[in-house]
């Protein structure tokens, strides 16, 4: 369709249905979110596609990790979980590193971001050169958290680490690393899949 045949509102309307399936997927410099976004996008134009392995220098500048963003969450002394990725990608900070940690409100404020002169957004925020791990959210959620210790996590899929590896970082059972990874995995491609598409892997 150009620009000459199309009817008033179809292109925004296209415009804003692609926009809807990219805006979930959770993507950065590089990782899986990225080759996501390249397979809608080549849904709509031709697209050759070449990677380029991590720790490869290009002038100067070096191919730095994946960074592929499995689950992450605020949780409350009561349990309640106050922020979810599920919830919006723009929540975790770009680039963040894993942590799993329990720590008191006012320590954990150190690592949230917030806009208090804009207080019902979610401000994007990245830390591509330094390591660092944190949390975006509106300002007045921040505000309205009751003092008491919260547990945070933010846990990625690194190519070299394995299910042991995650079960010591995390302090949980083998088992319960891959239940856990099996409901993220199930949850991620439903936020990934066309909304009214449902995909069925062949056995």
């Amino acid at each position: 369709m150009t620009a000459a045949t199309a009817t008033p509102g179809t292109a925004a309307d296209s415009m804003f249905a692609l926009c809807e399936r990219l805006f979930p997927i959770p993507r950065s410099l590089t990782g899986d979110g990225v080759r996501r976004t390249l397979e809608v996008l080549s849904e709509l134009i031709p697209l050759e596609r070449h990677e380029v392995p991590s720790g490869t220098p290009v002038l100067d500048w070096t191919v730095p990790p994946e960074w592929n963003l499995r689950d992450a969450w605020i949780q409350g002394p009561d349990g309640r979980r106050v922020v979810e990725l599920r919830e919006s990608n723009l929540h975790v900070l770009g680039y963040s590193v894993p942590v799993r940690a329990r720590m008191p409100l006012a320590e954990l404020r150190e690592h949230v971001y917030t806009l208090p002169e804009h207080p019902d957004w979610i401000p994007y925020r990245t830390s591509y050169w330094k390591e660092r791990w944190g949390f975006c959210l509106q300002h007045h959620r921040l505000e309205a958290l009751p003092d008491g210790e919260r547990e945070a996590l933010l846990l990625f899929a690194w190519e070299d680490l394995s299910y042991q590896s995650m079960a010591e970082a995390l302090e949980l059972p083998i088992g319960t690393v891959r239940s856990r990874l099996n409901r993220a995995r199930a949850h991620l491609r439903e936020l990934l899949e066309p909304k009214g598409e449902r995909r069925v892997k062949p056995r």
